[in-house]
């Protein structure tokens, strides 16, 4: 099975690809906000940092209470702020 947190990059972004597809199905805001955040883990696994920061805003919006979607942030903002300062 391919995953969003796989070492290999072919095997995120068919993860990713696979995530998008269900997306539409979600039923409930849980699993909405679940397919969002392993969409964005995948998109900033694959370098699509944009990306990946507008799927945890989008995530954050279905369900702010989930602690990882705010872990996730808080870690892009961080990894943003030291690539930006080399």
């Amino acid at each position: 099975m391919y995953s969003v947190h796989s070492t290999l990059l072919e095997n995120v972004q068919r993860g990713i690809v696979m995530f998008e597809a269900t997306l539409s199905g979600a039923n409930s805001p849980s699993q909405k906000s679940e397919k969002l955040y392993l969409l964005a883990v995948g998109c900033y696994r694959s370098g699509e940092y944009s990306r990946s920061l507008q799927l945890v805003e989008k995530c954050l919006e279905v369900s702010s209470l989930l602690p990882l979607v705010k872990l996730l942030r808080t870690f892009w903002f961080c990894s943003r702020v030291v690539l930006l300062s080399y």
